[in-house]
């Protein structure tokens, strides 16, 4: 990330309240520069409040990237670790890489990588957030990122085809070439709404190839993430026991007779490890079993708002990042010139 000119600062003073929110609003509307990149905003703790309207204007209204940051937070936490979390999140809405993750070498070269989510919209209970994150680039580390509303009764994603091939043409714009195989991690699906995924929402995934070309037939995996599982592990340690080390995967002996597996992404020190649950639904990538978990593995720690391991693949995490935020503090469609950046982190 490359700073070129010093940052505008605009001081508030003293005044706090709905004043504030109401001075706030008057920066970003009319007096803020229009080739500004991102914005900054520090807010007094009795403030709280503004930090959603300060959003729905910036990702709404202006197609502004905006960081937005407690002065309690500052204060609580120490500004040396809180600034540098925060330079990392600017730099990567900005679209800075903050790192890329090896893939592994068994993988096919034109791949591409579909996280999908289901949140509620806080804003109205009977309507559902789509959050959809696919990667556009040979690292994973370029997203296109869309958000679609649909009733909270449904139990697939309705849309689905279209999303797949804007995706697909986003990846064509960004490569001048097209996926050859796509593995979409779909999150949210129970084992009983696993018919509907079959028979509904794959067909509809299938159909979005074709409407780029008749002759076009990239290769599919569907990969379903369970985390609300009861299932838990152990090792033996000393005659003691522990949790399993990270990277620890279990496809023997207490999983099904279909494609599906458990994985412990994260060293857990505190409490009991939950795995996550991973089933493979549909595939016919021929990608073998095991360079699937070494990919699933290895995407755990390419989520750019942690630093570590998460407990699954960064395209699904960022795909329920994206339906939280916008379920709980836009309730809108942002507008379509974020939808190449991060700015949901």
């Amino acid at each position: 990330m490359c700073i070129r000119d010093s940052p505008r600062i605009y001081d508030l003073g003293d005044c706090y309240g709905k004043k504030s929110v109401g001075e706030i609003e008057e920066v970003l509307l009319r007096r803020l520069e229009r080739r500004c990149d991102i914005v900054v905003i520090i807010l007094p703790g009795q403030i709280k409040s503004a930090y959603k309207s300060i959003k729905k204007i910036c990702y709404l209204d202006l197609a502004l990237l905006s960081q937005v940051v407690m002065t309690m937070t500052l204060h609580k936490k120490g500004y040396e670790p809180i600034c540098s979390k925060l330079l990392q999140q600017i730099a990567a809405k900005r679209g800075s890489k903050l790192w890329i993750v090896e893939r592994p070498a068994a993988l096919p070269p034109k791949l591409m990588l579909v996280g999908a989510n289901i949140s509620n919209d806080k804003a109205e209970a009977a309507r559902a957030v789509i959050g959809f994150c696919a990667t556009l680039d040979g690292t994973f580390s370029r997203y296109y990122s869309r958000v679609i509303f649909q009733k909270r009764s449904k139990e697939i994603i309705e849309n689905i085809r279209v999303l797949f091939k804007e995706a697909i043409l986003e990846w064509f714009t960004h490569n001048r070439d097209i996926p050859e195989t796509i593995i979409f991690f779909r999150d949210g699906v129970s084992e009983t709404q696993e018919i509907a995924l079959l028979t509904l929402e794959i067909p509809q995934i299938l159909e979005s190839f074709s409407d780029i070309a008749s002759e076009y037939k990239p290769k599919l995996a569907v990969v379903v993430i369970d985390k609300r599982i009861t299932q838990k592990f152990f090792a033996s340690e000393q005659g003691r026991m522990v949790n399993p080390p990270q990277g620890t995967l279990i496809d023997q002996v207490i999983v099904s007779k279909n494609y599906d597996f458990y994985m412990i992404s994260q060293d857990v020190k505190r409490g009991t490890a939950t795995p996550t649950h991973y089933r493979v639904v549909y595939d016919n990538t021929e990608i073998p079993q095991e360079v699937m978990q070494e990919l699933i593995y290895s995407q755990c720690y390419a989520y750019w708002n942690w630093s570590g391991s998460i407990r699954v693949p960064a395209p699904v995490q960022y795909a329920n990042k994206l339906s939280l935020f916008v379920g709980q503090t836009l309730n809108e469609d942002p507008r379509k010139e974020l939808r190449k950046k991060l700015y949901y982190l």
